[in-house]
């Protein structure tokens, strides 16, 4: 098979399934509302995300899980 053939039907495949995309979208989800949203809007200036910072504490780290997604593209084009 063509490898252009190939790569386009992994793409098609990869859409389809939305595994990835949806776990862009659940690791951004804060962005849908409230202050994430205000953020993402360009509402807000840096003394506002300083103050959100000092009324809320340090957001909570958490694992941006970069192996699992490239263990996942790996799956489809593998």
């Amino acid at each position: 098979m063509d490898t252009f053939a190939k790569g386009l039907r992994n793409a098609a495949k990869m859409k389809e399934d939305a595994l990835l995309s949806n776990m862009v979208k659940n690791r951004y989800k804060t962005f849908d509302y409230g202050f994430g949203k205000r953020l993402e809007d360009g509402e807000l200036t840096l003394d506002d995300c300083e103050a959100y910072v000092l009324d809320n504490g340090e957001p909570e780290l958490t694992s941006g899980k970069q192996e699992l997604y490239e263990m996942i593209l790996n799956r489809y084009t593998t």
